[in-house]
């Protein structure tokens, strides 16, 4: 198997020297820096097609906004999580984890759309998963076309 996202199974805090931030977990205030160099970077590795490294740089932003009155924010977030770990299991050649990830991330994006304080057209992306969803469900397991935010 070939390693996934250039070493996502580190402990956080040694991944994240290696992304160039020395943030911990727990650090993102609210609207900081921090939060949104997360979420930048984020975006980056989704959009190069290292959906766990994504997946994990969101989670740290996400879990910084646990008990905050940020809710929709917090929802829309968690979709893109479960959007990016869902198309990390496609990569894996996981079709039915990858499925229901996917179904539950266009949800939570759905309900919690408009809640980051950044623009992202999610048009061609939700699109695009619903695709890759109608493949699925047919018992196919699609490759992952190039996704983007």
């Amino acid at each position: 198997m070939a390693p996934r996202d250039g070493g996502v199974n580190l402990p956080r805090e040694r991944r994240a020297r290696l992304l160039g931030t020395v943030a911990r977990v727990g650090e993102v205030a609210r609207g900081s820096e921090v939060e949104r160099e997360r979420l930048a970077q984020g975006r980056a590795a989704f959009n190069r097609g290292a959906y766990f490294l994504a997946h994990e740089l969101w989670e740290d932003a996400w879990r910084a906004l646990e008990g905050s009155d940020r809710l929709d924010e917090r929802l829309f977030m968690q979709g893109l999580i479960q959007l990016a770990a869902g198309l990390h299991h496609l990569q894996e050649q996981r079709p039915g984890p990858a499925a229901t990830l996917l179904r539950k991330g266009l949800d939570k994006l759905s309900r919690g759309a408009g809640a980051l304080p950044v623009a992202l057209d999610l048009t061609g992306l939700t699109r695009d998963v619903a695709r890759l969803l109608t493949e699925l469900a047919s018992g196919a397991t699609p490759p992952v076309p190039p996704l983007a935010l």
